[in-house]
């Protein structure tokens, strides 16, 4: 359905394994080209929203892949920013943080 453009979004891993639902996952959808596909937490607490992007797809992450994870949550949290404002929302995405590349990470 995600794929078909049908859904938004998937929630998986009650009956299957991570591996498995990510390999399901990248046959689906798999990534825009010239992007990598990473893993990102949204947390939401006390009117803040905050992005955390991990390495739940990369076992072992060179430093050009998680500068390259850190950019492209950057630019997902900046996204979905422009997308509740043009909701009117009063929400606002307060911090996005990676630990490997915080300079790439900063919100605008």
């Amino acid at each position: 359905m995600v794929a078909c453009g049908d859904a938004d979004a998937l929630v998986t891993g009650t009956t299957r394994s991570y591996s498995v639902s990510l390999d399901d996952i990248a046959q689906a959808i798999g990534p825009l080209p010239g992007s990598r596909a990473f893993g990102i937490t949204m947390l939401l607490s006390r009117g803040k929203t905050v992005f955390i992007a991990d390495t739940t797809v990369h076992e072992l992450p060179s430093a050009e892949e998680l500068a390259d994870i850190a950019v492209q949550a950057a630019a997902k949290a900046r996204q979905m920013d422009r997308s509740r404002a043009s909701r009117s929302s009063p929400s606002r995405i307060s911090a996005t943080r990676c630990a490997s590349a915080p300079s790439a990470c900063a919100t605008p």
